[in-house]
């Protein structure tokens, strides 16, 4: 049945806009008020982008992975460092992961994307981390478990991420 589609996972599409209010109040409750900033910075400028490229995209289920790395494209393309390309990347990935909780979508369009390929090798030596990451900790719970009140204080552990994409 699963081969043929038959047996689909029920999913609750949802207006895009009423999406980003549910994650903000999500965000507000469980991240710090830097990291909230940060995604919610990460929301307005995805937003504007979909607003000048995506226009039709009214339901959270139009953003695709072809989506997300036209995204990145036009992020890289302005010139900012691949660090910071990645860093927004993996916001949208943590609020693209509630999306999947909250049942909205069945799949996280941003696991499909590789990320840009940083040169930067500056990884601070720190034993916890390392093992944390070599696990499949997210960064965002790693900050949490190093009680760092802001995801960009990890962001040096990128290159150690267990994701398969990243290579």
């Amino acid at each position: 049945k699963i081969r043929h589609g038959q047996m689909n996972p029920l999913v609750r599409d949802i207006p895009i806009a009423m999406f980003w209010k549910n994650f903000a109040d999500f965000a507000g409750n469980t991240y710090s008020q830097k990291t909230v900033l940060r995604l919610k910075k990460a929301i307005l400028h995805f937003k504007n982008f979909l607003l000048l490229k995506y226009v039709k995209i009214n339901f959270l289920s139009g953003v695709t992975p072809k989506v997300i790395e036209d995204y990145k494209f036009e992020v890289h393309k302005t010139g900012i460092k691949p660090w910071q390309v990645n860093f927004i990347l993996l916001l949208l990935r943590e609020i693209f992961k509630y999306a999947i909780k909250s049942g909205h979508l069945n799949d996280n369009p941003t696991l499909h994307i590789r990320f840009v390929a940083d040169q930067r090798r500056r990884i601070p030596n720190n034993l916890l981390a390392r093992e944390a990451l070599a696990k499949g900790v997210s960064l965002f719970r790693l900050a949490q478990l190093l009680k760092k009140d802001d995801i960009i204080k990890v962001m040096p552990f990128f290159s150690l991420l267990q994701d398969p994409m990243v290579r």
